[in-house]
């Protein structure tokens, strides 16, 4: 009898555990489940609060720490989302969506040899990534290591990126093996002309020609005419290398605190079909520059803080700059993507 009733006890404890465990999960998934929504309506700021409800109860609960760490990124927040992603990595080991996320971190402090680190190690894990590839490219370039620049460059012109497309037309198409130089050479052409009196002349025409052979990536040619490789880049006058060469400058007066300016890959003249209200109330006055990415329906796709652009680091403006930046519609454009920058210009109250 005794036996029994111990054995029920025992039964009706493990049912209670296991019934006030399953409740204690539904509500942290139902919690996550608000702060996903959160993130994907770009409420960064709201979906950090409710992600640290569930931290602060099970930091090992799904992938909030990662969760958590993304979201601080968007909002500006790089040194707690480097902290995130230190304490996830202690809880469940490195990822893939672990490297990428921390070679933008670095990326966004300007921290330029980790992040050149980062985004090669990225760079292996996503070879698709053009996005990537032309951050990657743009840290070589601007450590001076063009070689490696063009590589990158190349490698995201084929997964799709215009911009780098029109970046190795411009700092690529005199790539020559050894010394980055473009060497040419005048080479004469004899060219048999007519005459009225019907005696044939000969006239010396000089054409340039490269001294070099072509080199591995694709640069040399046999003319004036630089073709690429693969056809990534040629030099022409086409339409479309035209438009990805604008580089007009739209300047919008919001109000007397905020004045807009745009540019870059042809959104400067590009007549805007949405500007979001914007209301900045501020005491800072300085520059946020927001890089935007358009496809040819005139949607803005990223927008993504750029701190060497930029003077203020103020996480609440960053995020909404960020946010508003995201509502623009441009009109459409027969280029596949245009990538560009917005600078939100704050007139602060202490001028």
């Amino acid at each position: 009898m005794i036996r029994n009733y111990i054995f029920s006890l025992i039964l009706l404890l493990g049912f209670g555990f296991n019934a006030t465990a399953q409740s204690f999960e539904d509500e942290l998934g139902f919690i996550l489940t608000k702060a996903n929504y959160l993130i994907d309506t770009d409420r960064f700021d709201d979906a950090i609060k409710e992600l640290t409800k569930i931290i602060n109860k099970d930091p090992e609960f799904e992938d909030v720490l990662l969760a958590r760490a993304k979201a601080k990124y968007e909002v500006g927040a790089f040194a707690g989302a480097k902290k995130d992603l230190s304490t996830y990595i202690a809880y469940k080991g490195i990822s893939k969506d672990v490297v990428l996320l921390n070679a933008n971190i670095e990326y966004a402090m300007s921290n330029e040899d980790a992040a050149i680190n980062s985004f090669a190690v990225a760079s292996e894990l996503f070879p698709n990534d053009y996005k990537l590839l032309e951050k990657l490219a743009g840290l070589y370039y601007d450590a001076g290591l063009d070689q490696e620049a063009c590589k990158y460059w190349k490698l995201a012109s084929a997964n799709g990126s215009v911009k780098s497309r029109k970046l190795f037309a411009k700092h690529c198409g005199g790539v020559m093996r050894g010394d980055f130089e473009e060497k040419k050479r005048p080479v004469e052409e004899k060219v048999e002309k007519p005459a009225d009196d019907g005696i044939v002349l000969t006239e010396k025409k000089e054409r340039i020609e490269d001294e070099s052979p072509d080199d591995e990536m694709g640069g040399g040619s046999s003319g004036s005419d630089v073709e690429f490789e693969d056809d990534l880049v040629t030099e022409d006058s086409s339409d479309e290398s035209e438009e990805r060469e604008d580089d007009s400058l739209n300047t919008i007066e919001v109000d007397e605190d905020l004045t807009l300016r745009i540019f870059g890959d042809g959104l400067g003249s590009r007549r805007i079909l949405n500007q979001p209200n914007i209301l900045i109330l501020s005491d800072d006055s300085g520059k946020v520059a927001i890089n935007i990415c358009v496809n040819r329906n005139g949607k803005v796709e990223t927008a993504e803080f750029d701190p060497q652009k930029s003077t203020i680091t103020k996480e609440s403006l960053i995020s909404l700059a960020s946010r508003k930046a995201k509502e623009f519609w441009f009109e459409k454009s027969r280029a596949k993507e245009a990538c560009g920058t917005i600078v939100f210009e704050i007139h602060g109250s202490e001028r």
